[in-house]
């Protein structure tokens, strides 16, 4: 379940970003603002992150939810699960990383067929959500890696052991990350239009942005995401990157942060519209 799901709220957040938009100010027409830690998920009957004595028993019940959703069969021995747990933490401890399969299979001392098999696996069992790269054919210096995200915000939580201490700002951004990612996804995929979710990155330009929302009729949003309370114009230039490249194609580009005013952040002289916009409104 998304956040605003988890909320009673429905989300709206697809037909603006195609559509008309957020006027400048306004907050972000939802009820009210998320009321609990996104980092909980929405996983059935588990709670989420827990503090002190109780953090052991969340590490019990988030494993056991991993090993109940994989298919009977998938794994031949107790070592071969413990190879894909392994690899599902792994990849779920830096949500959000693009996947180079020769790259984890080297870190985690298995074969790149294994790790390939591991992926399929836990994307089947929903454990995983994979983020295709946008990359036309005749762009040959944008990376064509997908990125992996856990398949749940809790999950990339329990991961990353999230709740042993104060989370550093690259593991908040990356988590803050998980959670748009998640949320963006399953409002897209419910939506009549099958908008799919995307990437972008131009290695030559070391320009990138976090996540697009293409729509079957080839228009495109730009999405970035930010752990911050406050925005700026220094927040958007690999948006900027992108329009310039996307051309009429890109209806706007958003940034996604943790402020709750929608903050217009287009460039002086700028054809389509730039907006900061708070995550309560996916």
């Amino acid at each position: 379940m998304t956040q605003r799901e988890l909320d009673g709220n429905g989300s709206d957040f697809v037909e603006r970003a195609f559509g008309e938009g957020w006027g400048e100010g306004a907050g972000d027409g939802s009820a009210a603002g998320p009321t609990r830690n996104p980092w909980l998920g929405g996983l059935p009957g588990i709670s989420g992150v827990r503090a002190g004595e109780q953090s052991a028993q969340w590490e019990r019940e988030i494993a056991t939810y991993v090993e109940s959703v994989i298919p009977l069969g998938a794994a031949d021995t107790r070592a071969d699960l413990g190879r894909l747990l392994r690899t599902f933490r792994y990849l779920a401890a830096n949500s959000g990383q693009l996947l180079n399969t020769a790259r984890a299979a080297s870190e985690l001392g298995m074969q790149a067929a294994t790790v390939r098999s591991h992926v399929e696996l836990l994307e089947a069992s929903f454990l995983l959500i994979r983020v295709e790269a946008h990359r036309p054919a005749e762009h040959r210096v944008l990376t064509a890696h997908p990125r992996i995200f856990a398949s749940d915000p809790g999950l990339a939580a329990w991961a990353s052991r999230a709740w042993a201490s104060s989370p550093s700002a690259a593991l908040l951004g990356s988590l803050t990350e998980s959670v748009v990612a998640h949320d963006l996804v399953a409002v897209a995929d419910a939506h009549r239009d099958r908008i799919v979710v995307r990437h972008w990155r131009d290695r030559r330009n070391r320009q990138e942005v976090d996540l697009l929302a293409v729509h079957p009729d080839g228009r495109l949003v730009g999405i970035e995401v930010k752990s911050s309370t406050s925005v700026g114009p220094g927040d958007t230039s690999g948006l900027q990157a992108f329009m310039a490249e996307a051309g009429d194609a890109c209806v706007r580009g958003i940034v996604i942060y943790e402020g709750d005013r929608i903050v217009d952040l287009t460039p002086r002289g700028g054809v389509r519209q730039l907006l900061a916009v708070p995550r309560s409104a996916l």
